[in-house]
């Protein structure tokens, strides 16, 4: 338990429901999220009490459990940003989400995991890789103040895996690399992936990078996206029927030919753009 919060100041027992903490059962009470658990939250806690220690305050702490088993975490107060960035748009989001994944990957490259560790690896996913990767950086899973990303929530998909894995999911979600032309030209797309990079800073980190090997991770991901979505919803993994239902592997192919008509495009316009941003954290 963290001697930073007092469960009988805590009086509301009262449960409110999040929009988006489905996958979960989320739900908050008083000062506190309650979360279902599985076999991978040991892991996540030891991440998450590691991220603490560490002065990494960009992170909820974990509180303990309650009467019902759910796990305990702090209520980080602010917004998450709509699925289509409706408000969230500017460069000034994608490249403070940019920055915080950066101090986040920092932090964390020292964690040395628990040895008995059961991740939620997602399908086809890396196994390992130089830090614990957040997996689901998405609008909804960022925390916004005064329209500044200042958190990461629900952590439950964290496991090993590159640093360009979890970037590869953040600029689908956030330039975004969706197939609906509202969202901009493939070379606006192209720019944004650039501004990220730069934003991020890469150097020892990540390495050189190419336009057409950016546009090949962010297949690789969202074809893992795609396979566990349908795996899992054919398995009945609570969430991911619904998602099935919904169409939200239907919305995955759309953005996957997408890409695969605009890769030229997309490719070039990273390349121009790595060479003229400066890097700017």
């Amino acid at each position: 338990m963290d001697g930073g919060w007092d469960a009988s100041a805590d009086t509301d027992e009262t449960e409110h429901e999040f929009a988006d903490g489905r996958l979960a059962g989320t739900v908050r009470v008083g000062r506190t999220v309650r979360r279902a658990t599985g076999p991978w939250t040991p892991a996540v806690h030891a991440l998450l009490g590691y991220l603490g220690e560490r002065g990494f305050d960009a992170a909820p702490r974990v509180l303990g459990f309650d009467a019902r088993g759910r796990e305990i975490l702090e209520f980080l107060p602010g917004i998450s940003a709509p699925p289509d960035l409706a408000g969230f748009r500017g460069d000034e989001v994608l490249t403070g989400v940019a920055r915080l994944l950066r101090r986040y990957h920092d932090a964390v490259a020292g964690f040395v995991a628990p040895p008995d560790a059961a991740w939620r690896h997602t399908v086809g996913a890396p196994r390992e890789g130089e830090v614990i990767c957040h997996n689901d950086i998405a609008p909804w899973n960022v925390i916004f103040v005064d329209g500044e990303p200042r958190a990461f929530i629900d952590w439950d998909f964290a496991a090993p895996g590159p640093r360009t894995w979890d970037i590869s999911y953040a600029l689908l979600r956030f330039v975004p690399m969706y197939a609906d032309e509202a969202f901009g030209s493939p070379a606006e797309r192209g720019r944004r992936i650039a501004l990220f990079f730069a934003a991020y800073g890469t150097g020892d980190a990540i390495g050189p990078l190419a336009g057409d090997a950016v546009v090949g991770l962010i297949e690789t991901r969202e074809r893992t996206l795609l396979a566990t979505q349908r795996a899992w919803g054919e398995a009945g993994v609570p969430g991911f029927p619904e998602m099935l239902r919904d169409g939200h592997d239907v919305a995955v192919e759309r953005d996957l030919a997408y890409l695969a008509r605009h890769r030229a495009e997309i490719a070039r316009a990273i390349d121009a753009g790595l060479v003229a941003v400066p890097a700017t954290r």
